[in-house]
């Protein structure tokens, strides 16, 4: 399923479920060979996505090295910066770039690169340690559920990243 958030409430004349429940009472004829996949952008954190990634699953995490301090860290919007007061544009893209979230330094694009070549991917409860080992117990469930942002796609650089935050903010619709 794409975009869950759009499919999880029934019509306004349906006498039937959503959606999305319905699908899942269907899946359960498979018994334990039944899979559902469903994806959407968790920009609410009251979505059925992000109920199901948070609440009701792992809700695992990319965390990367700091090149500068060594800690693994979760990066994500709160750590990305410098592309709010720009004048325009091109000032926007030069200036965005994540921070670490345990240092403050900011990053390069070619220590975020290098940093997204040493991933570990942890579930709540979960903490990834200066050495890159996993500690912790993921929680009891079922369902895996992940994140993962812009801060992790390789194929945009930071400019790219800033040039979109910046555009959005101005959009009038933010």
């Amino acid at each position: 399923m794409t975009e869950l958030d759009k499919m999880d409430e029934a019509g306004e004349n349906s006498r039937q479920a959503d959606p999305v429940t319905q699908i899942e009472a269907r899946s359960r004829s498979y018994g334990d060979l039944a899979r559902i996949f469903g994806e959407c952008t968790m920009s609410t954190s009251y979505g059925r996505i992000f109920k199901e990634v948070s609440e009701f699953g792992t809700d695992s995490r990319i965390w990367i090295p700091c090149p500068k301090c060594g800690e693994y860290v979760t990066c994500d919007r709160k750590d990305f910066s410098g592309w709010q007061d720009a004048k325009d544009l091109v000032e926007a893209r030069a200036r965005g770039h994540f921070s670490c979230p345990a240092c403050a330094v900011e990053w390069t694009e070619l220590d975020r690169l290098g940093a997204l070549r040493r991933p570990v991917i942890a579930a709540r409860d979960q903490i990834v340690t200066r050495s890159g080992t996993l500690e912790g117990s993921a929680p009891a469930t079922n369902t895996w559920g992940f994140r993962w942002n812009a801060m992790h796609n390789a194929l945009v650089n930071m400019g790219d990243i800033a040039e979109a935050e910046f555009r959005a903010e101005r959009s009038g619709r933010p």
